[in-house]
């Protein structure tokens, strides 16, 4: 993996170095989708009430890891 240290944080770059801090700041990158899936869990939540598993099966189907 190569390091992002030496890349300037110039202006243009501001929304993609905000996402790899949001990344760092949530332990990986893992954790990230793990945390993000846990807000979309919270939404569809409150359109049905479903067991926790299928609410994390529905939030990973909403949003794969990665984007679309």
């Amino acid at each position: 993996m190569t390091s992002l240290n030496h890349v300037p944080r110039i202006s243009r770059r501001e929304a993609a170095f905000a996402m790899l801090d949001s990344v760092k700041a949530a332990g990986g990158w893992d954790e990230y989708v793990l945390r993000h899936r846990a807000i979309l869990k919270s939404i569809v939540s409150k359109c049905a009430p479903l067991p926790d598993d299928c609410l994390f099966a529905i939030a990973a189907f909403i949003c794969p890891p990665g984007g679309w």
